[in-house]
Parts: structure tokens; sequence; C-alpha cells
């Protein structure tokens, strides 16, 4: 049985979260990343491809830079998802939506539309929304309209400061907060089944084993990166002391970046004790990356702080498992 455990520590989470200011991080992040996992899917059908071919099938181009993962141009970490596409390369919403935010303004490239998405196909609009962004929105539309997944929004705008692409991200109705895509394309075979989409993505447990998958995608002819090591920081029950040597995670498939790690075997731990973790990932060096900072924490946040964490952050942010 798969079994997906519920964030520690959720009430001061929460807090975190849903307030602006975000206080207590004020120091080491810019930006709350919530960390959104699991093997179900989000709504009832799969996301469409916000890039479609001339007669309106999907396109998944390849990504070139996926969400959260360290960098050395741009946002750092990436807030978002960058999908190689030609200058006026058609945009549709990934599900029927309502528009909440229109920026027609080309300057720098920084066209972009928020949707608010029916992810159940109900005709309410579940608070899931999508920034989509670089691109040239049509100029009919606005704030409010209602928009098929069918409906053309935008073309990808030609090269104004960046190669002409894609950047969509899931955030909150402002634009502020991140999270993540790959739930939205759980049971679409493209994207590594969403996976590409994202620097870690988080499988669940089978028994005692964690599956992790993680890698790194790049604008260049071999695009995929592996992590060069995945890091668990852990300790065993609420009142534990957390250990500062992580335990390695180990390469369960390097076709599709996975990684697994049996934690009983690995903590020490014994049946019903219940182990608070985290994970570290290292991005690998790849010829268009030269960056000092180049892990990524998760579950995670922008921007990521030094490794360990301090008990503070870690309490904040652990998920919890129970031995079997």
């Amino acid at each position: 049985m798969i079994m997906i455990r519920k964030l520690c520590f959720v009430a001061a989470f929460v807090i975190l979260t849903m307030t602006a200011t975000l206080a207590v991080f004020a120091n080491d992040y810019d930006q709350s990343f919530i960390e959104v996992y699991g093997l179900n899917r989000i709504g009832t059908s799969d996301a469409m491809s916000p890039l479609r071919k001339t007669d309106g099938t999907s396109l998944y181009s390849r990504v070139n830079s996926n969400n959260n993962q360290p960098r050395t141009t741009g946002t750092n970490p990436h807030q978002g998802t960058d999908l190689r596409a030609s200058a006026g390369t058609d945009v549709f919403p990934i599900f029927n939506g309502k528009v909440v935010a229109v920026n027609h303004t080309l300057t720098s490239q920084l066209g972009s539309v928020i949707i608010n998405h029916d992810v159940n196909n109900d005709g309410v609009y579940d608070g899931y929304y999508v920034k989509y962004l670089h691109i040239n929105p049509e100029d009919s539309l606005q704030v409010n309209d209602i928009v098929l997944s069918t409906t053309k929004i935008a073309v990808i705008d030609i090269y104004r400061q960046f190669d002409p692409h894609l950047h969509y991200e899931r955030c909150d109705s402002t634009g502020n907060m991140k999270y993540k895509l790959y739930n939205f394309y759980r049971w679409v075979t493209a994207w590594n089944y969403g996976s590409d989409l994202d620097y870690i993505s988080g499988d669940g447990f089978v028994g005692n084993e964690l599956y992790i998958t993680g890698y790194t995608c790049t604008a260049n002819s071999t695009n995929k990166y592996a992590l060069s090591s995945l890091k668990l920081y852990y300790k065993i029950g609420s009142g534990g002391t957390w250990q500062s040597t992580p335990k390695e995670f180990s390469v369960y498939n390097s076709s599709t970046y996975r990684w697994m790690l049996n934690f009983k075997t690995a903590t020490d731990a014994s049946t019903g004790q219940t182990v608070y973790y985290y994970l570290v990932g290292i991005r690998a060096p790849d010829p268009l990356f030269n960056g000092t900072y180049n892990h990524g924490i998760w579950p995670q946040y922008y921007t990521h702080p030094g490794y360990p964490l301090s008990s503070t952050y870690a309490n904040t942010i652990c998920r919890s498992f129970t031995i079997q």
C-alpha cells in the first residue's frame, strides 16, 4: 500500500504560508514554495499542454528549465517551467477557466495571463491558478473572461531579451506563491509523467521505501542531468535531535531519474516509530551551469537556505513517516 503522510507541524506551516510577509524566514526566503505531491492527479482529468499544434493537438515541447532548479541566469531558483517554443506558437489554457489577470505589456517579454482553472470540468473555478508568461495575449482577452481549454489566449512573444519560449507556473491568484506543476500530468506519458516540470518530485512511500524523482533540464542538446546526490536529514520522534550527517539515496532507475531510500534501514528506527525528515538534492554540473548555489530542499521554498537546516526551519517544513 502506498502511504502518503501529511506535513508535520501543520498549523505552523499553514500560518507561515498564508501570511504575506513570512517573517520567520525573511532573511532566508524571498518567496514561499509549497510542495504539493502524491500519486493523485489534480482534478478529474489530465491537464493539456499549454502549447498546441496548428491542428489543435497538444504539443508537449521539450522542457528547457524545470521549476525550482538552481540556475545562473534569470530567477534563481527558477520560479516556473520553461517550454521550448518558437515565436508565434499558439498558447491555450491547460483546463477550462476564468481569467483573473492579463498583462498586455510586451516590454522585456513580460506579457502574461493568469487563469483560475476548473480542474473538475463542473463549471466551478477551483482555485488552481496558472500563470502563462513571455506571451503576447490576444488583444480581446480581459479579466473575468471565461475561457475553454480550446480557447486561444496568446502566442509566444518574439525575441526581446530571451529566446522565445513559454514560461508557465502554478501560483496563487496574484502570481506570488508558487506550487508544483507535475500533479497536473501524473498520468500523461509526456514529460516523464510530469516530473520534467519540477526539479524534485515526490512519488511517495511503498512500504518503508521513499521514491523521489529529481533532475534538471537545460536548454542544450543533452538537456537532462541527474542530481549528483540526494540526501536525507531526519530525526526520530518529535522530540528527537536532527541528524547533521545525512543518509544518501540510491539511484533506483537511472533512465527516469528516480531515487530510493529505505527509511527503516537508513535510520535504524523501529516499527511504529515516526521519522521526521527533509531532503536536499544537489544539482549536477552541466555546460550551462557554473553556480555555487546548487541545491534544492524538499519540501521546498524560494530561496533555499544553506543546509543542514536549523531545527526551526526543519521542524516547520519537515514531513513525517511511521516505520512499518
